[in-house]
């Protein structure tokens, strides 16, 4: 840290961690948003509890965070609408936005499939990034492949 300042602006600012959790002052904060509202921090569909939007938001950053892995260079040049929120966001935002005013069934068919996806990313992160976990698949593979050509 080299300078502190206080700075006042209007308009929404979205401060994304890797993580998606704050500590400011020793109070953690999600750096997420809930945006069904109410009380529960989960997704609700048909009044059922599926999972935390935190953890959908994270899993729909997946890509966004790989990419920047593999080339800094396009977070650097990352767009940002008037209001500071990165255009990746934006487009995300929206797409939930009309997602949570259809109908449980529209919600449940398009969530679905999306979800999925954006969790196999999520899992592709999580390999690449863990040495440990990376290492213990490519053992598994390994032994797996050596085990079937032992029995053939």
């Amino acid at each position: 840290v080299t300078d502190i300042n206080i700075v006042k602006r209007q308009g929404a600012f979205a401060p994304f961690t890797t993580s998606g959790v704050l500590s400011v002052n020793g109070m953690l904060a999600s750096s997420y948003v809930n945006m069904q509202g109410g009380e529960s921090d989960k997704i609700i569909i048909g009044g059922v509890e599926i999972f935390s939007m935190q953890s959908l938001a994270q899993m729909f950053e997946a890509p966004h965070r790989l990419a920047c892995a593999v080339n800094f260079g396009l977070c650097e040049r990352e767009s940002y609408n008037k209001d500071g929120v990165s255009t990746w966001v934006v487009a995300g935002h929206t797409g939930a936005n009309w997602l949570l005013k259809q109908n449980s069934f529209v919600m449940a068919a398009v969530l679905a499939p999306v979800a999925t996806v954006f969790f196999a990313i999520s899992a592709i992160e999580y390999i690449l990034q863990n040495v440990v976990v990376s290492m213990m698949i490519m053992a598994s593979v390994y032994f797996a492949s050596r085990k079937m050509k032992t029995a053939a």
